[in-house]
C-alpha cells in the first residue's frame, strides 16, 4: 500500500490514468491524497467524510461539507478535480447498459 502514492505520482507526471478504489479512506496512506487530482466521493462514514471535506472544502465550511457527504443518497456523489471550486454533483446510473 506504501507504494501506490508513488506510483499515482508517477502515472501523473507521464500523463497516465491511475485508478484506486476503497470502501474507507483510511486503507491509503494519507500522501496519496496530494498526488491526486481527480476524486469522486459517495456517501461514506464519518472519518472518511471529514478527510473528503478537507479535500473539497474551504476550512469555514468543513462542518457543512462533511454532513452533506455523510447524508448522499444512494447513486449520488461528488466529483472534485484540480482547479474546481466547489465539487459538483453528479448521479450515476441505476441501470445496466446494454
Amino acid at each position: 500500500m506504501k507504494l501506490i502514492p508513488t506510483m499515482a505520482k508517477e502515472c501523473r507526471k507521464y500523463g497516465l490514468s491511475f485508478v484506486v478504489a476503497s470502501q474507507e479512506a483510511k486503507d491509503f496512506d494519507a500522501s496519496l491524497f496530494t498526488a491526486v487530482a481527480n476524486f469522486l466521493a459517495l456517501r461514506v462514514s464519518e472519518p472518511d467524510a471529514k478527510l473528503m471535506a478537507k479535500i473539497f472544502a474551504p476550512s469555514d465550511k468543513l462542518t457543512l461539507y462533511t454532513d452533506r457527504i455523510k447524508q448522499m443518497a444512494k447513486f449520488k456523489a461528488w466529483f472534485y478535480s484540480e482547479g474546481m471550486r466547489v465539487p459538483m454533483p453528479v448521479a450515476l446510473s441505476t441501470t445496466r447498459p446494454d
